[in-house]
């Protein structure tokens, strides 16, 4: 029974120990998230690496997407609401839609191609740029820099410049794949559809953060 009782009273230890690291642990983690949240506000990246004594730490912004106003789906999508809506009791949307309408709703788009971002690359061979244009796809912004670091000399902000320019027009080439699909060539209906998305959906951002 003695040893019982130590058994408890060491299990209740534990719990409140674990219990004050947790706090600690969020405590930390929201303090760390502040500071790369404030690192990374007015820049076009979407990750930031701190060094630490030991470990490094990377701190990566993602975004979701909610469904604001289902009724709308059916006019932005067109001809493709099959094949990006899953209709459940709430609406799923495929990840191509989901980061299309992440980028046109937060504005994060350019009217070019990958192409000719590609192209118009600085100190970049025609040689590399072909590598890149296999290569980069705009749809994983990390492994598009570490694509431009590895088949090109340029430095490392250039590369974070270029796979941001990258992902911005990858949301608008898969926008006009979308207008193409349903016949759609007017600037105003291509307007309309574009204030549609700012009403159907809500985009909500957080940082997660990893030590390595």
């Amino acid at each position: 029974m003695t040893d019982l009782k130590q058994q408890i009273e060491e299990l209740a230890s534990i719990k409140a120990d674990m219990g004050k690291l947790k706090e600690r642990k969020d405590k930390l983690e929201a303090e760390i998230i502040k500071q790369c949240s404030a690192d990374l506000e007015n820049t076009k990246y979407k990750s930031i690496r701190y060094k630490g004594n030991i470990f490094d730490l990377t701190a990566v912004t993602a975004e979701s997407l909610k469904v604001t106003y289902n009724s709308f789906l059916p006019f932005i999508f067109g001809k493709a609401y099959k094949d990006a809506v899953t209709e459940k009791t709430d609406y799923t949307l495929s990840a191509p839609a989901k980061r299309m309408l992440i980028g046109l709703y937060k504005g994060n788009f350019i009217r070019a191609t990958i192409k000719e971002v590609v192209e118009q690359m600085v100190g970049v061979s025609d040689e590399e740029r072909k590598q890149l244009l296999k290569k980069c796809k705009g749809i994983n912004y990390e492994k598009d820099v570490d694509n431009i670091l590895k088949f090109t000399d340029l430095s490392e902000d250039d590369a974070k410049e270029y796979a941001y320019l990258i992902a911005e027009a990858a949301v608008w080439q898969d926008f006009c794949n979308l207008l193409t699909l349903n016949g759609i060539t007017d600037e105003v209906q291509i307007d309309d559809i574009l204030m549609k998305i700012q009403s159907a959906f809500v985009v909500e951002d957080s940082t997660k953060i990893s030590l390595s």
